[in-house]
């Protein structure tokens, strides 16, 4: 699979007024705070606008995400099963899935505040709530949409909207990312 364009979005993120000025002066800084810059794994749904493919692995009792990008790997149980009481927070967060219909929805919790939700410094904070829905949409669609409750930094939820490309060719690599991009 290949992400489509995702993690800025079609809405304005909706700062409340200190986190506003906190993304101004990310923004001022044109990226240099950018955790990705860092080699940190990016979060979700960022890694889903990543430019590398990735694939879905759907089994009885859950769904495996294999991001190239990273590396990022998400197990997804949909057994019914909650959050793990003891999960500490995550790049990833904790994720727990369910089936509406022919619409996966996940709910991802336990993050910590260390990733960006798309680019442009959209940060957040570790109370971060992500509810993701992916519906397959035609033999090689994936429309998907992840709308992101942050009491902390936003004054509403925010809803972002993709659609992945199905790409049967394409096959995970190797992705390596050098600390600060800097080989030594």
């Amino acid at each position: 699979m290949r992400g489509g364009g995702g993690g800025g979005g079609n809405e304005t993120p909706p700062y409340k007024p200190d986190a506003l000025a906190k993304h101004q002066d990310f923004r001022k800084r044109e990226g240099a705070d950018d955790p990705m810059g860092r080699c940190l794994l990016v979060g979700i749904p960022r890694i889903f606008s990543m430019p590398m493919p990735f694939k879905i692995v759907q089994l009885a009792n859950e769904v495996i995400f294999l991001h190239e990008a990273f590396r990022g790997i998400r197990v997804v149980p949909t057994d019914g099963s909650g959050h793990p009481p003891d999960h500490e927070p995550a790049y990833l967060g904790s994720s727990v899935g369910r089936w509406d219909g022919d619409t996966l929805v996940i709910d991802s919790r336990g993050f910590n505040d260390r990733t960006w939700l798309g680019f442009g410094a959209t940060h957040h904070s570790d109370q971060l709530q992500v509810t993701e829905r992916l519906r397959r949409t035609g033999p090689e669609t994936i429309q998907y949409e992840a709308t992101m409750t942050d009491p902390v930094v936003f004054t509403k939820p925010w809803t972002i909207r993709s659609t992945f490309a199905l790409r049967p060719q394409e096959r995970l690599r190797e992705y390596e990312c050098i600390e600060n991009n800097q080989v030594k």
